[in-house]
């Protein structure tokens, strides 16, 4: 994991995208080594390809169900 996981904003500083550049190179080069379920993609492609979609919709009609969300 990265020791620093403060968001820096749009813009982020030269020492995080160094991090996260390392980071996806190990995440990388993990998944190519496995002996099984290989495939060849970064932690900031998974991350892009799970935030551009609508993941589990059903979750807000739960938690008010739940009395969540309440003013």
């Amino acid at each position: 994991m990265l020791k620093d996981d403060t968001f820096y904003g749009a813009s982020p500083k030269k020492e995080q995208t160094k991090s996260l550049d390392t980071f996806d190179k190990i995440t990388r080069e993990y998944y190519l080594s496995r002996d099984s379920n290989l495939k060849d993609q970064t932690w900031r492609r998974q991350m892009a390809d799970f935030m551009s979609q609508v993941n589990r919709p059903h979750m807000k009609s739960f938690l008010e169900k739940k009395g969540f969300f309440l003013q």
